[in-house]
């Protein structure tokens, strides 16, 4: 946590939290995929939906 203090960042710090994944490593990897073509495409909108679907399967 020391070095993110000392860190300037030039966006927005999102942390995410520590989970167990059940899903194959497969579709997890799929997934990630996905969601790293949709930051390039600078479309970050869909990728805070995907977020927030995951977030609301974790609750």
């Amino acid at each position: 946590m020391e070095q993110l203090k000392k860190t300037r960042l030039k966006s927005p710090l999102f942390l995410i939290r520590s989970i167990s994944f059940s899903t194959p490593e497969a579709d997890r990897r799929r997934l990630a995929e996905e969601l790293a073509g949709l930051c390039a495409a600078g479309r970050f909108d869909e990728v805070l939906e995907a977020v927030a679907i995951v977030e609301g399967s974790l609750s």
